[in-house]
């Protein structure tokens, strides 16, 4: 089976340096022809599912991705939850909370924990394993893709270790073997 999992087009947050998180921020002008430019590796290709996080973020990159096909909005591909800080810039929240942003995630700002996250996503990848599919699309998050990446190689891959820009495509397998990352495309 042959997983491609995207990243969404540029959000408004994404554009104003704000943590997003759950926050159903929308795409910009750029993220939608981000998603358009999706087109060139999904045109010709037959997804059997095509599964999105249910934020509209992610929800419209599929749709502008994939002409025609209607993503089955899945909550557990949501970016983790920053909590208090979602809507809020970056440099303030640094500046104001440098040493609460540790590696446990935002469960300090009511958000979620990184395990808690893990653990969220873990589930989803392994209900994909049961799909029985050919080829399967999803749209979702910049840490959701870093977690699929994470599961893959089986090693920790933290914020920042690895860039991912607005519609980053990463291509992965599965098959009897376990899984295995075939290749990650930054657009620009």
């Amino acid at each position: 089976m042959r997983i491609w999992v995207f990243r969404h087009g540029e959000s408004e947050t994404n554009k104003e340096g704000q943590w997003t998180g759950w926050l159903d921020a929308p795409l910009t002008d750029r993220g939608r022809a981000e998603a358009r430019a999706l087109t060139a590796l999904t045109a010709g290709k037959h997804f059997d599912k095509v599964y999105a996080s249910d934020l509209s973020r992610a929800m419209e990159t599929a749709a502008l991705a994939i002409p025609g096909c209607e993503p089955i909005p899945e909550p557990m591909l949501r970016e983790i939850n920053v909590g208090s800080i979602a809507g809020k810039s970056f440099s303030v929240v640094f500046y104001e909370n440098g040493n609460r942003m540790n590696e446990d995630g935002y469960a300090a700002f009511g958000g979620e924990s990184m395990k808690e996250m893990t653990e969220r996503v873990g589930r989803f990848i392994e209900r994909l394993e049961g799909e029985g599919c050919e080829r399967i699309a999803v749209f979702c998050h910049a840490g959701v893709v870093r977690r699929f990446i994470s599961h893959t190689i089986g090693a920790e891959m933290k914020r920042g270790s690895i860039f991912l820009q607005n519609c980053a495509a990463c291509i992965f397998d599965y098959d009897e073997k376990g899984w295995h990352l075939y290749s990650l495309i930054n657009q620009n």
